[in-house]
């Protein structure tokens, strides 16, 4: 069985001595996708990083003892896949019918684009009859906005329905949707939203990044009319390396939010000069660890000045190692998203040479139809440190005073917090301590000894705001 792995120098991302030896050096440069070299007869090269760097090969499963036998100052490493950050959809784990009852079998839903009604091409609909237990179905709709569902027949009522569009109108989910004959409408989107971007940051100015350039290396960018793109390079395997144009829609969306300029909507940087690197190809397998790597060493050749790769999710791997610190020592930033997963940062964000960002969001800056984080949870407001609560400290050993803390329902003492007056708040040193208080309701707080004080939130207002 053939399998595809990934050859590199002893050290580094390209083979230079003192760190590889002679025979490593020239084995690597004889290895081109249009020359085969006689040793050894099982390798089959398909792509190559520069004429010294990584090869992306062919080899049978077994063959790979032999060759690092054979070639012991040679890495070889297999090829991993990473998909686009986006927010995480929910899954149908259960089909609620196996197979529809012939060509007009199961349900059929229409999504129609408001306020004009136009139907809605490329929606992807995900419909639960049992949200718990994740059964349902989910399709695609076509040219004239329709999807068919397999559910069974009868089915009157959808217990949780999402809609996904893939440009044009905002994602909609519907809690127990009766099915009926009318499409569904989906509000579209409003260039003059203000989200939260908008509400976190100043509208830049048309010149704001000028001298910068910028490498989205993600599922490709554009054509739209908002955007400028300087050139850029499809790194992927087997396809055409001058199409870098969109496949999916994320890239376009990333590169609009960094350069977008238009005549409502800007990014935060109108004035970078921006160039597309395309590592997702046209197959649903993600971004393999050899095309993100060539698309960093190209950019990087290409001038760019910072890398943006909204991707990841993906095992720790040797060769976007490589790629990332080669970048770094040539004075190259590689931006990576953290994760949209809620848990530890992601890989390759979590690299120490890579700045991982990760996302806020602002209550009421998302449209209320639709699904927020993990389906149809509200995004809560940032703490800004100038709003305070009143809290009053009870059963202290210190007399009752009140301490300031952040808005909502948060309370956050550290060592050395200040309350309204300026005093501090005595109990707490070297730890942090957080907890909810609804208005009215009281909580325990750790003290520096083993004993506990009491905190009550006042429902009046603080007198020290």
């Amino acid at each position: 069985m053939e399998a595809r792995y990934i050859l590199l120098p002893t050290r580094g991302f390209t083979a230079s001595e003192p760190y590889s030896a002679p025979a490593t050096l020239r084995f690597l440069a004889s290895l081109t996708p249009t020359g085969q070299t006689e040793h050894p007869p099982y390798l089959l090269v398909l792509d190559s990083i520069r004429e010294n760097g990584a090869k992306l090969i062919s080899l049978p499963v077994d063959a790979v003892g032999a060759f690092r036998r054979e070639h012991p100052g040679t890495r070889i490493v297999p090829e991993v896949f990473y998909q686009p950050a986006r927010a995480p959809r929910p899954a149908v784990r259960i089909a609620a019918a196996r197979k529809a009852k012939g060509p007009t079998g199961g349900v059929v839903l229409a999504v129609e684009l408001q306020p004009d009604a136009t139907p809605l091409e490329a929606v992807d609909v995900i419909a639960f009859t049992d949200f718990v237990q994740g059964r349902g179905a989910q399709g695609r709709t076509n040219r004239r906005g329709q999807v068919r569902l397999r559910l069974p027949n009868g089915t009157h009522s959808i217990q949780r329905l999402y809609l996904f569009p893939h440009a044009k109108a905002w994602p909609r989910v519907i809690r127990n949707y009766r099915i009926g004959v009318t499409p569904i409408g989906l509000r579209a989107i409003d260039p003059a939203f203000a989200d939260t971007r908008a509400a976190c940051y100043a509208r830049a100015g048309e010149a704001d990044g000028s001298g910068v350039t910028v490498g989205v290396i993600d599922t490709g960018c554009g054509p739209h009319p908002w955007l400028r793109i300087a050139g850029g390079m499809n790194t992927v395997f087997g396809e055409n390396e001058s199409d870098w144009s969109d496949i999916d829609g994320h890239g376009t969306h990333v590169a609009g939010l960094i350069a977008g300029s238009g005549p409502i909507f800007r990014g935060l940087a109108p004035g970078v000069r921006l160039r597309a690197y395309r590592v997702f190809g046209t197959r649903d397998d993600g971004a393999s660890n050899f095309a993100i790597a060539k698309a960093i060493d190209r950019a990087v050749a290409d001038e760019c000045d910072v890398l943006n790769l909204s991707l990841g999710g993906g095992p720790l791997d040797v060769l976007t190692d490589e790629a990332i610190k080669d970048a770094r020592s040539r004075g190259v930033l590689c931006v990576i998203a953290a994760g949209n997963d809620g848990g530890p940062v992601a890989w390759p964000g979590r690299h120490t040479l890579a700045m991982a960002v990760s996302a806020l969001g602002v209550r009421g800056r998302w449209p209320r139809c639709a699904p927020g984080r993990r389906g149809a949870a509200p995004v809560r407001t940032p703490v800004r440190r100038r709003s305070v609560l009143c809290c009053t400290l009870l059963q202290s050993r210190s007399r009752d005073r009140p301490c300031g803390t952040g808005p909502g329902h948060r309370l956050d003492l550290a060592p050395g917090h200040t309350r309204g007056d300026g005093r501090h708040l005595d109990g707490l040193p070297g730890r942090r301590w957080r907890t909810c208080i609804p208005p009215g309701k009281t909580a325990r707080y750790p003290r520096a000894s083993t004993r506990y004080g009491t905190i009550r939130r006042n429902r009046a207002p603080c007198p020290y705001k």
